[in-house]
């Protein structure tokens, strides 16, 4: 399937009438791992 880096996990997915609801995590500021790497200042709600 397709690779999205800023997506981290699916949590569920429903269908309601005619759409379907995906709701996932998602990450704009990359991995944890590389937004410590990189010595950022993030404020911590965003965390």
């Amino acid at each position: 399937g397709t690779h999205n880096p800023f997506v981290l996990e699916y949590d569920s997915i429903s269908i309601n009438k005619n759409f379907a609801v995906i709701l996932m995590e998602y990450s704009n500021l990359g991995g944890l791992e590389s937004l410590i790497e990189s010595e950022k200042m993030v404020p911590v709600p965003i965390i």
